[in-house]
């Protein structure tokens, strides 16, 4: 958008966090099981390597629709129970 400079500044801090904030989660033992919803019943979710879910990875949670397609899926309560009681 014309102003490189200030990128090129939020780049540099984007990567330094993003470092930080993996070798923390490297330090942790258990990762919990994390169920992602979005949209208005909660039920939208992200399958394994979504870029929805991408956070929870890099995070160390464990992706509890990790089994579903990849990208946005809608699924049922009935679902999420499952996928949360492993």
């Amino acid at each position: 958008m014309g102003n490189e400079a200030e990128a090129e500044k939020l780049a540099v801090w984007y990567e330094r966090e993003l470092t930080d904030a993996k070798q923390r989660v490297s330090r942790v033992k258990e990762h919990p099981l994390v169920y992602y919803g979005r949209g208005t019943s909660g039920l939208q979710t992200g399958g394994k390597g979504s870029i929805n879910v991408e956070i929870l990875e890099i995070l160390g949670a464990r992706n509890a629709a990790a089994e579903a397609r990849a990208g946005l899926v809608t699924v049922s309560f009935e679902q999420v129970i499952l996928w949360t009681r492993k």
